[in-house]
């Protein structure tokens, strides 16, 4: 149950952050489209970050 928990909240991620409708990608597809997410997330972290 709580894997599909986490499945639902990257798909709510994908949609809010990227505009992209999870259920229109293939899994590869999907699986590239959090780690892009997650590599733009880290960014913007950095980038907020105080030097």
């Amino acid at each position: 149950m709580a894997e599909g928990c986490n499945i639902r909240l990257y798909d709510g991620l994908l949609r809010y952050y990227m505009h992209i409708d999870p259920k229109q990608l293939t899994d590869e597809e999907w699986a590239e489209e959090i780690q892009t997410l997650h590599f733009i997330r880290q960014k913007e972290k950095e980038a907020s970050e105080p030097n």
